[in-house]
């Protein structure tokens, strides 16, 4: 008989997944690094909070990295650390698989 703790790392990674946007906001950074703006762009959110929430609890996971530019006018940019970036890589033929069954 296996050990119920031995899934709890399984079952908190799903947990993690499934809080809304999450899934995309790892896929639309996969090519690399975005503005704030260009991943509510890409994933069309017209919930900012929700995003920032989103974005927040990966930055919190280690799975995002939030980096201040300078310019005009300032923003942040977000990309994902080597973990995320570990993650994303396993993700994508998830999510790759599931659009081309979905036409």
């Amino acid at each position: 008989m296996t050990d119920e703790n031995e899934w709890d790392h399984v079952h908190a990674l799903f947990t993690l997944l499934s809080k809304k946007w999450a899934t995309g906001v790892l896929i639309n950074l996969f090519p690399g690094p975005l503005r704030f703006t260009e991943v509510q762009r890409e994933m069309s959110c017209t919930n900012s909070k929700t995003l920032t929430n989103t974005l927040k609890i990966l930055e919190e996971e280690g799975l995002v990295r939030r980096e201040i530019v300078d310019g005009r006018p300032p923003g942040v940019r977000y990309d994902l650390t080597a973990s995320g970036r570990s993650l994303a890589e396993r993700i994508y033929p998830l999510w790759k698989w599931s659009s081309d069954r979905a036409g």
